[in-house]
């Protein structure tokens, strides 16, 4: 799925309008689009709703509240949202001609309920790659640091966490990296047991496609893997320098790049819209644009938008990838 255009009408924080994310010649959506503008334009409130129309379409749990939407002051307001579906979605859906349009009203009272294949289509979610689905990264993102609780399943890749800005959202990043390591071990265990025999040069890298990814975001950062000892399991890595260190040793910057691998890894992030606030948060200049470009790379045929104020992103992007909020006529 791809977003196409989005209408406001008394959205908070964002000025009413049309706003466009696909080719102007084409109509082909863009892949990447970034929101940018001064203090208090609507960077974040953008993100907020493209997350806002698709919950109130179909909600990965209990939806909005639209009076927290709608413009202080205003007694009503809209968002409308126009899709491009793929062919798999369409057909699941049982919508023709491979576009949605969604409106939905930001009135008191119940909201009017959209077709039922229709809500399926926004509220079904799975980690399977082969589904698209939506994840929003705040600007509050952090990567817990805390030991995961003995026998506590992360929580992880529940469907609630997925537009929450709740700065918590990812706390469960070390326990599913425990979770992976464990996992694994079993397996391993079931096939010696039935073959008598284990290769090491047969077993697969749980953490292969992780450990890539945290390479790509931070090149000088190696993930080792899940590593047991007398204080527990422990999430190690080695710097280019030779150092070798644990979880609550990396720097901001390594924190939000293991955080992004592992997002992507665990919740399945492929054909997806993928919402990031500040994806230049705890980068130096010169590393904004290879963060992104491997944010890019990370998963198959998603859709980033992010809210960004970096000059080295901006850049990159072509004008029609911008929109350029607190302009005049915004």
């Amino acid at each position: 799925m791809k977003l196409l255009k989005l209408q406001l009408e008394n959205f908070r924080g964002v000025a009413d309008g049309a706003y466009s994310f696909a080719h102007p010649g084409t109509g082909k959506p863009h892949d990447l689009v970034l929101f940018t503008g001064g203090p208090a334009s609507g960077k974040s409130s953008l993100l907020g709703a493209i997350a806002a129309v698709k919950e109130l379409a179909g909600g990965y749990g209990p939806p909005p509240d639209v009076a927290r939407l709608r413009r202080s002051g205003a007694a009503t307001g809209t968002i409308a949202a126009t899709w491009q579906l793929s062919e798999e979605e369409a057909t699941r859906s049982e919508i023709r001609g491979g576009s949605l349009v969604t409106e939905v009203a930001l009135a008191d009272g119940p909201t009017p309920l959209l077709d039922a294949p229709v809500r399926a289509l926004f509220a079904g979610f799975s980690t399977d790659v082969s589904r698209g689905k939506f994840e929003l990264f705040p600007a509050s993102r952090r990567l817990s640091l805390a030991p995961a609780a003995p026998g506590r399943p992360s929580s992880f890749t529940e469907p609630r966490h997925r537009l929450s800005s709740d700065p918590g959202k990812y706390n469960g990043a070390r326990a599913a990296l425990v979770e992976m390591a464990v996992s694994a071990a079993m397996k391993a265990v079931d096939r010696l047991g039935a073959r008598g025999v284990l290769t090491r040069w047969e077993e697969p890298d749980a953490f292969a496609t992780i450990k890539r990814s945290v390479e790509g975001l931070a090149p000088w950062l190696r993930f080792v893997g899940v590593q047991q000892d007398e204080r527990g399991a422990c999430v190690r890595f080695q710097r280019d320098s030779g150092a070798e260190i644990e979880l609550a040793d990396l720097s901001e910057t390594e924190q939000q790049a293991l955080l992004f691998a592992v997002v992507f890894d665990r919740v399945g992030l492929s054909r997806s819209i993928v919402l990031i606030d500040t994806p230049e948060l705890f980068l130096p200049p010169d590393e904004h644009t290879p963060f992104l470009r491997t944010l890019q790379g990370l998963g198959v045929d998603n859709q980033i938008f992010a809210a960004t104020t970096s000059p080295a992103l901006l850049e990159m992007a072509s004008p029609a990838q911008i929109v350029r909020l607190g302009a005049k006529g915004r």
